[in-house]
């Protein structure tokens, strides 16, 4: 009786215990740079199937999912390497995609790949043609081009030149592949490298990238552009004579990210005929399907404001999409009809899924989304629309777009449903510096109490000209979930200069860097403390590049913030303008030329201001970083350690503006999350 009476209690204490909630888990450093990452979707011309990219870090495959959902994910490409950027073939029947696997068939004489028309720089099986002959070598090929069935099935190899093919595309007939690929040594390079006799002339030796032309019949590859051409990124032609890219006159960072001119090519001679006025940004350009027009991203003359265009090949004419409306266009990408383009705008910090009028350049929202996404991709029938995006609740994954609504596709980090996220919401605020509306992202921790307040951290977005959205704050220098899951509220505030609320609000700190966002910024906070949100006693502060830049800023202007993490930070922009990789457009749009106005670029240093920092700071920095040079972090670092201020830096090698090594990854966020308990408690 006893063993019975015993059973009973158990008995209901196990089913008590199998329907209470799961126990969910503290998000760690270490959860999220595991996290695989999902890119590339693509949409099939007939909106049946998505192929899509999955990325494990050390390697990448490719995946396609049904847009019914009727059946599994499946495997169309996995070595042992990396397999990237998929293609569909404009019948839908094939995918090209880039992979960096061995080839298998370059030995096989039954293997042809040729090269005409290449400059005396090392290829692959080249054969004469052209000004110079190449010749051929034992050089080792990179990313080559790959092509296997849409339902699967052994891929085979199309080019196999020397070097990483980049960037390529399809004729719209499906007879040939336009890519990009950088010069290569010439042998006179190769010679001298060998011999030690390797030293650099600043500027005289620069790789330029190159735009060839695949004949899938005849199975050669063209060089078609030469000179000082450096070709970004292109779009075929609807009849397939002409190429229309983005171009620079040199393959210098700056040049690249400043100076884009809009051209267009013959595709049989590689004769420019048509440059376009102004300068475009590198992101995107697409043409008409009847070839009438091109859709890019024009360079604002001032700061580095991004303007969507429509520019009308036969009149000259163009028209700015959603002009006067306080909104960002990312990539277009027309309809079948050609009267309309398909588009992700984004408002404030919420992201929709829009249409384009051609001819007056009119947005229309189709739906709002949850989260945030980037490219989008359309079927043939302009009905459906696949990209990847990510939610508050779950990192990126492939969603298709029918009708109003977005639904996800699939499901690669199932092991983020058991962890303790919290929630998040879009908010607003008036600045009481001029009443303009601010908007941002609010994350709560986990089982958040509304009659407490929180320990606070301000997180501050990279740019100048970029913004936070809702979504999945998860990454080692995007890591607003990973505080809120360690009970911190994170306050994502975007400032003036951010974009979201079109190009005048992006151009607002002209002139005027940490100043113009300052007020912005701190106005935000006051309404979590007015709202008994935030404790105003336990704020912090930290971001990454220009973010970083903005915590010197706030830190060496008012002693609010308990703790601050500045990562990639600039705070000498005088020095920052003579070192950097994108000197001396970037600065000069927005501070005018360099020396003559030294003044102005020192006024908003926070380097200048170091005397007045009273906020413990931690300094992160990779070594190998052009963009925001380690003697930028070195400055604040020193500049508060020799007068007594409490600092700590830390430089991780190897690393560049953005690190790539794991194990940094993760001991940055670490440091970050230990620093902020250090210095706000529990």
């Amino acid at each position: 009786m006893m063993r019975a009476a015993l059973f009973v209690p158990i008995f209901f204490l196990l089913m008590a215990t199998a329907n209470a909630a799961p126990i969910r888990k503290t998000v760690e450093p270490a959860d999220l740079v595991n996290l695989k990452g999902v890119s590339g979707a693509q949409i099939s011309p007939d909106g049946a199937s998505v192929v899509y990219v999955v990325d494990a870090g050390d390697s990448s495959s490719l995946w396609v999912v049904t847009t019914d959902r009727k059946s599994p994910a499946r495997t169309i490409a996995a070595g042992d390497g990396s397999e990237t950027s998929p293609r569909w073939s404009p019948d839908g029947q094939t995918i090209a995609f880039l992979s960096s696997r061995a080839n298998p068939h370059a030995a096989d004489a039954r293997f042809r790949f040729s090269v005409a028309n290449a400059d005396d720089r090392i290829d692959f099986h080249a054969k004469s043609g052209g000004d110079k002959d190449s010749m051929e070598s034992d050089a080792k090929p990179g990313r080559q081009i790959w092509i296997v069935a849409a339902t699967g099935g052994e891929a085979t190899p199309l080019t196999n030149i020397s070097g990483n093919v980049r960037n390529f595309k399809w004729s719209r007939d499906g007879r040939f592949l336009a890519f990009t690929r950088k010069d290569q040594e010439t042998r006179a390079e190769v010679r001298s490298r060998e011999q030690k006799q390797d030293q650099v002339v600043v500027d005289r030796v620069l790789k330029y990238s190159r735009l060839w032309i695949y004949d899938l019949s005849t199975r050669e590859a063209r060089l078609l552009t030469k000179g000082d051409t450096n070709v970004v990124d292109y779009d075929w032609s609807p009849d397939g004579t002409h190429i229309a890219a983005t171009v620079s006159a040199t393959p210098r960072t700056d040049d690249v990210e400043n100076r884009l001119s809009v051209m267009t090519f013959s595709t049989e001679s590689g004769k420019v005929d048509r440059t376009l006025p102004g300068y475009a940004s590198e992101r995107m350009i697409r043409w008409s399907p009847d070839g009438r027009a091109l859709a890019f991203i024009q360079l604002a003359p001032t700061t580095d404001t991004g303007i969507p265009v429509l520019f009308d090949l036969k009149s000259g004419s163009k028209i700015v999409v959603g002009a006067g409306i306080p909104m960002g266009v990312g990539d277009m990408v027309w309809n079948e009809d050609g009267k309309t383009l398909t588009s992700l705008v984004l408002r404030g910090a919420t992201y929709s899924l829009a249409r384009i009028d051609a001819a007056s350049g009119a947005v229309t929202d189709l739906g709002i989304l949850e989260g945030a996404a980037d490219k989008v991709t359309v079927s043939r029938d302009s009905r459906k629309a696949a990209f990847v995006e990510e939610t508050p609740q779950h990192p990126g994954e492939v969603h298709v777009f029918s009708g109003s609504v977005a639904r996800p596709l699939t499901d690669t980090n199932p092991q983020v449903a058991s962890w303790n996220l919290g929630t998040q919401q879009a908010l607003s605020w008036k600045s009481s510096k001029d009443g303009r509306s601010i908007h941002g992202v609010l994350l709560l921790p986990p089982n958040y109490d509304r009659t407490k307040r929180y320990k606070t951290i301000v997180h501050l977005h990279g740019g100048p000209v970029g913004a936070w959205t809702l979504g999945f704050h998860a990454s080692w220098y995007n890591w607003g979930l990973v505080a809120a899951s360690h009970g911190y509220v994170v306050l994502l505030p975007n400032p003036r200069g951010s974009s979201g609320q079109g190009p005048d609000f992006s151009a607002a700190n002209d002139r005027d860097w940490g100043n113009a966002e300052f007020q912005d910024i701190l106005d935000g906070v006051d309404l979590l403390i007015t709202r008994n949100i935030a404790d105003p006693d336990r704020l912090a502060i930290g971001g990454w590049s220009y973010g970083g830049f903005l915590t010197a800023w706030v830190v060496t202007h008012t002693d609010r913030f308990k703790a601050a993490v500045a990562g990639a930070a600039m705070t000498d922009l005088f020095g920052m303008a003579t070192t950097t990789d994108i000197a001396p457009s970037f600065l000069d749009r927005y501070f005018g030329p360099l020396v003559s106005n030294r003044a102005l670029y020192d006024a908003h240093s926070p380097a200048r201001f170091l005397e007045n920092c009273r906020t413990p700071t931690l300094v992160l920095d990779g070594e190998e970083d052009a963009r925001v040079p380690i003697s930028q972090g070195e400055a604040l670092f020193n500049g508060l350690r020799f007068i007594g201020r409490e600092t700590q830096m830390v430089r991780y090698p190897r690393e560049g503006h953005f690190f790539d090594e794991k194990p940094h990854q993760q001991d940055s966020l670490e440091r970050m999350l230990a620093w902020y308990d250090r210095h706000l408690g529990e």
